[in-house]
C-alpha cells in the first residue's frame, strides 16, 4: 500500500484513472477505492465501495457524483442484498432519478413547441 500511496501523490490523474480501472477489472477493489478517492472520481468510487460492502460509503459517493447513472448502478448493486436495509432516501433518490431520466427523451427535451 505504501507504493500506492506514493503513486497517488504524483500529478498524473489520467494514469491514476487507468490504474484504478485496471484494479477493478482484476478485483482489487480496495486499491481502486484509494485511487478513485484520490482523484475524486465519485462514480467509480461508489462502485468499488459497493464491491467492498461499504454500502453507506457507496451512497455517499453516489450523492457526490450527482449523476443518475451512478444512482442507478449503486441501487442495482445494493438491492439484491437481502440483509441490507437501505435508507429510504437512497431508494427515493434512485427511483426519482431513474423516472426523471427515462421520462425525458432527447427529442422532447429540446423541443420548443
Amino acid at each position: 500500500m505504501t507504493d500506492l500511496e506514493e503513486f497517488i501523490t504524483e500529478p498524473n490523474n489520467a494514469t491514476i484513472q487507468q490504474v484504478g480501472d485496471r484494479c477493478v477489472e482484476e478485483g482489487m477493489h480496495d486499491a481502486a477505492r484509494v485511487l478513485f478517492n484520490s482523484i475524486s472520481n465519485f462514480a467509480k468510487l461508489a462502485h468499488s465501495l459497493v464491491e467492498l460492502g461499504d454500502f453507506q460509503g457507496a451512497v455517499d459517493g453516489a450523492r457526490k457524483a450527482n449523476a443518475t447513472k451512478t444512482w442507478k448502478q449503486v441501487s442495482e448493486l445494493i438491492s439484491p442484498n437481502p440483509c441490507l436495509h437501505l435508507p429510504s432516501t437512497l431508494l427515493r433518490c434512485a427511483l426519482r432519478a431513474s423516472t426523471t431520466q427515462s421520462s425525458v427523451s432527447p427529442k422532447s427535451a429540446g423541443s420548443t413547441s
